[in-house]
């Protein structure tokens, strides 16, 4: 089992001149810590955040992961993870409960949270560290949009030195974005 408990402090509150206040900032010292663009104003601390990692047994493993905001009064995120292998293969769930910060649009109206509660599940082959064959398909299903929003398939096939990898990904994220890659 590992916890790890992280906040961070920041000396310039503005980081210099880089923040735009009203929209979402993305730096960094703050994405290294937790995925939410948090900075939408000033701050000199971070969310706090939570990082559970269990062992339950050589095949399964638990991890929950919680951002808490102190200046927002809320959880963040929160995301629960699991995993179960059987021999070769792994299976995989999860829930995830996201709250981004608004953005102040031009008509001048107040920021709006964003919330998103996504479900995940994975199904996966070999061991992509391994010589032989891997693979490894992903799915995201937003419950609050009812939307898959994302998708991903993997095959894989190594050797002493090197490996072969073909990958199909597709997002549809909201507002954000719909790509295939």
């Amino acid at each position: 089992m590992t916890w790890e408990l992280a906040q961070k402090y920041f000396i310039d509150p503005t980081f210099g001149g880089a923040l735009v206040p009203g929209r979402r900032n993305v730096l960094t010292s703050t994405v290294d810590l937790t995925g939410i663009a948090f900075l939408t104003d000033e701050r000199r601390l971070s969310p706090l955040i939570s990082r559970l990692r269990v062992s339950l047994n050589a095949q399964s493993d638990v991890e929950w992961d919680a951002d808490y905001d102190f200046r927002a009064g809320r959880v963040n995120t929160s995301t629960i993870l699991f995993n179960h292998h059987f021999g070769l293969f792994t299976i995989g769930a999860g829930d995830a409960l996201l709250h981004t910060p608004g953005e102040i649009s031009s008509l001048g109206t107040k920021p709006v949270t964003q919330k998103f509660n996504q479900f995940r599940s994975v199904l996966g082959y070999g061991n992509s560290n391994k010589r032989g064959f891997s693979g490894a398909v992903n799915l995201g299903f937003d419950v609050r949009l009812n939307q898959l929003q994302y998708g991903s398939a993997e095959l894989a096939y190594n050797w002493d030195c090197c490996g072969v990898n073909v990958e199909y990904r597709r997002f549809a994220l909201a507002t954000v974005r719909k790509r295939l890659f």
